[in-house]
């Protein structure tokens, strides 16, 4: 039992993978980051060149810290395999496939290594030190370029059987819809992320439609979401109709997950919140109008807490929430 208390009051290091760059920290168990380094992805370089820098700064950050370390968290694009430790696929880096990110690294500084996919990463560090304290089960999405999730029931991370559970973005919101980036057609993601809304409005735009949008953006292909929100706040009918068309599919997505998990708290971060104005009460009437009413009754939506520091304390959430189970 002394053993166990001295390994849960040491800091663990957390890596956060992601397609532009890879950040790294250590983090004690309250949550407080008392170091971050970071470095460019550069993923054209290929793995073994990435793998091979890591190495170099998370044993720089080790040999640095003032803390003990008692393990590594790392949060990944994916798919990824959590038996395996490894990054399966991914398709902002093309070329790693099969990367062996849980045995260079414990390799490295000679420490049990724990991985899980960015999304369900961010569900544990919002449930540990963010806006999922306090709650009983949680359903977190980050509704950003695109939308993913995580969801931690009762302290236990619901993340299947490689590591890739609860993929919410690619769940079927319109039967034969629209095409999705994954293959298939129809998914929340073609109608509710932040490139969906984008390319529904560079398509108006295109088509002719009036719109303000065309004062906001130097082409019609730089248009983005921000520029529709912004657009909206303006009053613009062509803005307005597809941000809110976007929400009530958000809102219908919420609502099927909480059909299926009956969380008491959905957590929601990801670009898009930026403009929680326009988003949180059209998502929460949306939802009230899809879910059923005595499982909306007793959730409460809220915007996530940890902002851009999501990635490293997710990733030390990784680590801690397996110390704790492991313990």
């Amino acid at each position: 039992m002394e053993q166990r208390a001295a390994s849960a009051a040491k800091a663990v290091l957390a890596v956060d993978i992601g397609g532009t760059k890879i950040a790294a920290g250590v983090v004690t168990p309250d949550g407080r980051v008392l170091a971050v380094d970071r470095m460019p992805t550069l993923p054209q370089q290929g793995p073994a060149s990435a793998l091979e820098r890591l190495r170099t700064l998370v044993q720089r950050l080790a040999d640095q810290s003032e803390q003990p370390l008692a393990a590594i968290g790392i949060g990944s694009v994916g798919p990824i395999d959590v038996q395996k430790g490894t990054i399966v696929e991914a398709s902002n880096l093309p070329d790693w496939h099969d990367v062996p990110l849980t045995a260079t690294l414990s390799e490295a500084l000679h420490l049990p290594a724990f991985l899980a996919n960015d999304a369900n990463a961010a569900a544990l560090g919002e449930y540990r030190f963010g806006a999922g304290q306090g709650a009983a089960s949680l359903v977190y999405l980050t509704a950003s370029t695109g939308i993913g999730g995580g969801v931690v029931i009762h302290g236990k991370l619901l993340d299947g059987t490689s590591g890739n559970g609860f993929e919410i973005g690619h769940t079927t919101l319109v039967h034969n819809g629209r095409p999705c980036g994954c293959g298939n057609f129809g998914c929340l993601e073609a109608y509710a992320s932040g490139s969906a809304i984008a390319a529904f409005a560079r398509q108006a735009v295109a088509r002719g439609i009036p719109s303000v949008l065309t004062e906001l953006a130097d082409t019609t292909e730089a248009i983005t979401a921000v520029h529709v929100a912004e657009a909206v706040r303006r009053n613009d009918p062509l803005a307005t109709t597809l941000w809110y068309e976007a929400m009530e599919a958000l809102g219908a997505g919420v609502a099927t997950t909480i059909n299926l998990i009956n969380p008491d708290r959905v957590v929601i971060g990801g670009g898009l919140t930026h403009s929680a104005d326009l988003l949180f009460p059209a998502v929460r009437r949306a939802t009230r109008r899809h879910a059923l009413k005595a499982l909306a009754d007793i959730v409460e939506i809220v915007p996530a807490a940890l902002g851009d520091r999501v990635g490293i304390l997710g990733a030390a959430a990784v680590a801690l929430h397996h110390l704790q189970s492991d313990g």
